[in-house]
């Protein structure tokens, strides 16, 4: 494109498709101390597939880079 695109509008579909997925795969953790101490509480998730999940994103209206080309016509053959 030549302007750049605004997807503020993916980020709630973004965090509505991670929480889906943490509902069905739910993050355990075995840090009981971590709990006792009022300490750091971490649990590692894993890589997170959310292929599909897809996305949707509105693009109207968009300029692509090179969509303006100067026409060539020549002869018989036209390019315009």
């Amino acid at each position: 494109p030549q302007d750049l695109i605004n997807i503020d509008q993916l980020f709630p579909q973004i965090g509505s498709a991670v929480s889906n997925y943490l509902q069905k795969n739910p993050a355990k953790t075995s840090d009981l101390e971590g709990l006792l101490k009022l300490g750091a509480l971490t649990a590692n998730i894993g890589e997170i597939n959310l292929s599909n999940s897809p996305l949707k994103l509105n693009v109207e209206n968009l300029i692509l880079k090179g969509q303006n080309f100067a026409p060539n016509c020549y002869g018989g053959l036209k390019f315009c």
